[in-house]
């Protein structure tokens, strides 16, 4: 699951983003994400979705790009934990989540999401 979250009334760029799954599924949410986000934007917007699809190619596509480094800043806060969406967690997997050093905070919120 993918979580991206920002104040409606915020002055400045903040960004919550939450991320649960393997390091694949959540690249692989990601792509589905921005594939949906094309389709919608191709189906009220051609030209909103062309310009959405350059812009990602630019920003993911050169190595050089802020994406690629420490551009982020204050602003971003993004937690991660490896779980999948729908699946329901036990006592073991809290424990193991606990031992591996996940924070309790990301844990609570995850249950509350449940």
């Amino acid at each position: 699951m993918i979580k991206i979250t920002s104040p409606k009334n915020s002055d400045c760029d903040v960004f919550n983003v939450d991320m649960t799954g393997e390091i694949k599924h959540i690249a692989k949410e990601f792509s589905y994400a921005i594939a949906g986000t094309y389709k919608a934007l191709k189906k009220n917007n051609q030209e909103y979705a062309e310009t959405f699809r350059m812009e990602l190619i630019k920003a993911l596509g050169h190595g050089a790009t802020s994406v690629w480094n420490d551009m982020p800043g204050p602003g971003l806060r993004c937690r991660a934990l490896v779980i999948h969406e729908g699946e329901k967690l036990n006592g073991d997997d809290i424990a193991n989540l606990l031992r591996s050093g996940v924070p309790t905070d990301i844990i609570k919120e995850l249950l509350n999401q449940m």
